[in-house]
C-alpha cells in the first residue's frame, strides 16, 4: 500500500489543468490534488488493469474521493449521481467540486491503473 505521487501537472492558459496518477496499484491512493480556485468542471478517466490476486480472481476497484480537510475522505459522484467507481477503463464527469481529489485503488495486490483528472474553467 502507497500514496502514489503526482507523475504529471500542466496547466494552459489559467484555465484547464491535466493531472496524473500514473502506476496506481491495487491498495494505493494518489497523493492528494488541491483544485485550482478557477476550476468550475472536472472528469477522470482510469486507464489499465483492473485484477487481484484473489482466488478465484475477482475484478478490483478504483474510486475518486474528496475532501475539504484533506483528512476526511468521501467517494465522489458521477453526473449521473453515481459514486466514481471503475472496475475497467472508463470516463466521468465529476459532480462534486471539493478542494482535494485523489484515486483510491482497493484490494490487496494486482491491479495496474493511470488516473487522468482534466479541470477546466467553463
Amino acid at each position: 500500500m502507497s500514496v502514489i505521487a503526482l507523475a504529471s501537472l500542466f496547466e494552459i492558459r489559467n484555465v484547464k489543468e491535466m493531472i496524473l496518477w500514473e502506476t496506481v496499484t491495487c491498495a494505493d491512493t494518489g497523493s492528494a490534488y488541491e483544485v485550482p480556485d478557477w476550476a468550475t468542471t472536472g472528469t477522470v478517466q482510469a486507464l489499465g488493469t483492473f485484477e487481484n490476486a484473489d482466488s478465484p480472481p475477482a475484478g478490483s476497484t478504483l474510486t475518486m474521493q474528496g475532501s475539504n480537510d484533506g483528512t476526511t475522505w468521501a467517494t465522489l459522484h458521477a453526473d449521473d449521481g453515481n459514486d466514481i467507481a471503475f472496475q475497467a477503463a472508463g470516463i466521468e464527469i465529476i459532480a462534486e467540486l471539493p478542494r482535494y481529489i485523489r484515486p483510491s485503488h482497493d484490494k490487496a495486490s494486482g491491479g495496474d491503473v493511470d488516473v487522468y483528472l482534466f479541470m477546466r474553467k467553463n
